[in-house]
């Protein structure tokens, strides 16, 4: 889970320049935190498996969750760094440019289901993946819905999509992983892969799905 530092500005800088900001949130982040937190605030409840360290960045995290109504008793404790992400959102049309810096992983020895509440549902993003097919394979066992997220090619990810119920790709993920030219081929060919409803997102160009 990264704390984001995001900046907002005009217009993204060039190379070599400085700049104003425009305004700056610092915040929680991260596809699965974001899930949780907004599911939290509809009045769901919610737990996050993730890794955070006790620096202040962690602890900062843990105190957002908490405020959110986030269950953080399953979060691994971790030496290090945690996770922080810096983003510039341009005010016009909203496009954000964001690096991360991750130096702490949940591994597979971390994942202990005998721990956990019986989940109704587990969403997943395959940042760390031997604890991502391990939480996956066990949701199956207890008939939990699997829903998966990812929203670039970082890592190979394909080994969970069978395991998954309702998958939620971005463009920038699902076009060059398929080798398809268009959504509409991409979404044939994420379905050889994962049987539940399937959907590619295209930022303000909206989403396409098919179940």
């Amino acid at each position: 889970m990264p704390l984001d530092l995001l900046f907002f500005v005009q217009r993204y800088p060039r190379l070599g320049t400085k700049i104003d900001g425009e305004g700056l949130t610092i915040q929680g982040g991260g596809p699965v935190p974001n899930v949780l937190v907004g599911l939290s605030r509809l009045g769901c409840r919610t737990a996050l498996i993730t890794a955070l360290s006790d620096d202040l960045i962690g602890q900062l995290g843990r105190q957002e969750l908490t405020q959110a109504g986030v269950d953080d008793r399953f979060v691994v404790r971790k030496r290090g760094r945690s996770d922080t992400a810096v983003g510039l959102i341009e005010q016009q049309g909203g496009k954000r440019t964001m690096v991360l810096n991750r130096e702490i992983h949940v591994a597979a020895r971390d994942i202990t289901p005998n721990r956990y509440p019986h989940p109704r549902i587990i969403h997943l993003d395959g940042r760390d993946m031997a604890a991502t097919l391990k939480l996956a394979r066990w949701c199956r066992t207890m008939g939990a819905t699997v829903t998966f997220d990812i929203g670039s090619i970082r890592n190979d990810v394909s080994a969970v999509f069978p395991l998954v119920d309702h998958l939620v790709v971005a463009d920038s993920y699902a076009l060059p992983f398929t080798g398809s030219r268009s959504i509409k081929a991409a979404l044939t060919k994420l379905r050889r892969y994962c049987p539940g409803t399937v959907v590619i997102t295209a930022g303000t160009r909206g989403a396409t799905g098919i179940e």
